[in-house]
């Protein structure tokens, strides 16, 4: 579900970008939606997905691990952690170059 989300803001931050252009306030809104998605979304959806699996194997079985078991089988999703950071990041560079367009052309 983390994966499907993900591909939907970014599908809906291209179109906008393509609409109204890059170099605007709006898109870098969108970025650092899509930025903040990966950096919480990827790890909770992984982390929900290692509960459910640990919570059917423990019902199909009928055996007990502890109650902090599904913290082993959790696979840290590394990628979707940097690449929301990096984006976070280039969200507030391009607000920056948004800022100084609109100023720009408030001047000239």
């Amino acid at each position: 579900m983390g994966y499907l989300g993900a591909l939907f803001l970014l599908s809906r931050l291209i179109r906008q970008s393509e609409q109204r252009g890059i170099h605007t306030v709006a898109t870098s809104v969108q970025l650092r939606v899509l930025g903040n998605f990966l950096l919480v979304g990827g790890p909770v959806a992984t982390l929900v997905e290692s509960f459910a699996r640990t919570a059917l194997l423990r019902t199909a079985v009928t055996y007990e691990p502890s109650t902090w078991s599904f913290i082993g089988s959790w696979d840290l999703p590394w990628w979707a952690v940097f690449t929301g950071l990096g984006m976070i990041a280039f969200a507030k560079v391009m607000r920056t170059g948004a800022e100084m367009r609109e100023e720009l052309e408030g001047t000239v």
